[in-house]
């Protein structure tokens, strides 16, 4: 009797070992519960019972069961079964894919992003998906390259028939002239080549010069861009002014002075008038050529000696000349100083007037613009601003206001 109850006692045991060894060996842990799942598909592609279910390669369950649907017999239901340790947010797919050279496929979770709808639970149906075989991908691949190898076997035909067609008699002799004529211009394109270098080598100073030269003239046209753009500013005012000018009647002015002078010409010609008797008449020259001479002498004795003749001094402005102690002295008369002059505006921040902030624009009586600086009775003061300004503005002089 004890040793019966011994034996069942062993029989229990390994049958209970033998049930927890297999649920082990199958992945089952009967100690918890798991969640089960639905997804409905069209073909399962090999998808069976006990097919691992995976999330980004993990197992996290298994394929439980693969019917068709009680609805539809097109369509089949696959229920798997996940660990009840993962939440499974709403949005997933049950993906169907390939996971070894063989074919054999398992069930996979593609999660999205956020569980921004919550989470499944269990019995919930999700989407269902199937990821291509690797039939169908190296089909897909190889089908595009089986087009290409008959694109290259027509080209490679095309090629044979024109090589048969180069390798006549014919176009051999042809081909060889031209592989010899090919030879000879790369012997010449060598020889000048080598000579070309031969060349730059012998002239590498001069070179050197040249490259030095031009750096000069650049930098040097750096250094004078204020100039430069003086010229260009002068040169735009000139031919605006040119642009205004009325050629037509400086034509006819033009012709007609050219008809008095012929005029003119021919009555000297004729003897007519004192040019014409000055011409024809050489005692009247001589005359005239010893009154220049004595005149001359004269001129030059007074610049060497004025306190001989006179007794008063000059000043000049570079424009016109006053006597002292008369017109740019009078209390009553303004002066100013001409900067520069325009028929058109110039903008007074223009590098022509070398950044100077006093500079005021006028017009006068014909309508062209002057740029001045001062506005004083007090002409000497006038006289020694304008000493100072001849280095930078050698063709100003002192102007009347007479506004």
């Amino acid at each position: 009797m004890k040793k019966n109850v011994i034996t069942g006692i062993v029989v229990v045991v390994a049958l209970v070992l033998f049930f927890f060894g297999f649920n082990f060996l199958k992945g089952k842990n009967i100690f918890f519960s798991d969640n089960i799942f639905h997804a409905i598909y069209t073909h399962v592609d090999g998808l069976k019972k006990s097919s691992k279910v995976t999330i980004r390669g993990y197992k996290v369950g298994e394929v439980q069961e693969v019917a068709f649907t009680s609805e539809r017999a097109d369509l089949l239901m696959v229920s798997f079964s996940v660990s009840s340790d993962y939440k499974i947010p709403k949005g997933t797919i049950a993906q169907i894919i390939t996971t070894d050279i063989m074919g054999s496929r398992s069930l996979e979770l593609r999660l999205p992003p956020e569980a921004e709808f919550g989470y499944l639970v269990s019995g919930d149906t999700l989407d269902g998906g199937m990821s291509k075989g690797l039939k169908e991908e190296v089909s897909a691949q190889v089908r595009p390259l089986k087009a290409k190898a008959q694109e290259l076997m027509g080209s490679l035909d095309s090629i044979l028939n024109a090589t048969q067609a180069v390798l006549g008699k014919d176009s051999q002799r042809s081909l060889i002239a031209s592989i010899e004529n090919m030879e000879k211009t790369f012997r010449n394109l060598k020889n000048a080549t080598g000579s070309l270098e031969e060349v730059m080598t012998g002239e590498e100073q001069n070179m050197r010069s040249i490259l030095q030269n031009l750096s000069d003239i650049t930098q040097n046209l750096n250094q004078n861009q204020d100039r430069i753009n003086r010229i260009l500013s002068n040169v735009s005012s000139f031919t605006d002014t040119l642009a205004q000018a009325d050629f037509t009647g400086t034509l006819l002015e033009a012709q007609t002075a050219i008809k008095q002078f012929t005029g003119l010409v021919r009555k000297i010609e004729a003897g007519e008038g004192t040019v014409g008797a000055l011409l024809n008449d050489k005692q009247l020259y001589d005359e005239l050529e010893t009154a220049a001479a004595s005149l001359g002498r004269l001129t030059t004795d007074l610049r060497m000696n004025p306190k001989k003749y006179v007794q008063f001094s000059l000043l000049n402005t570079g424009r016109t000349v006053y006597c002292e102690g008369q017109g740019p002295n009078s209390s009553d008369k303004i002066y100013r100083i001409q900067l520069y002059h325009s028929s058109t505006p110039v903008n007074l921040n223009n590098p022509i007037f070398k950044g100077r902030d006093d500079v005021m624009q006028i017009q006068n009586k014909k309508g062209d613009y002057l740029y001045t600086i001062g506005y004083t009775s007090d002409y000497e003061q006038l006289q020694d601003i304008l000493k100072k300004l001849r280095k930078d503005f050698p063709d100003a002089f002192i102007i009347e206001d007479k506004q």
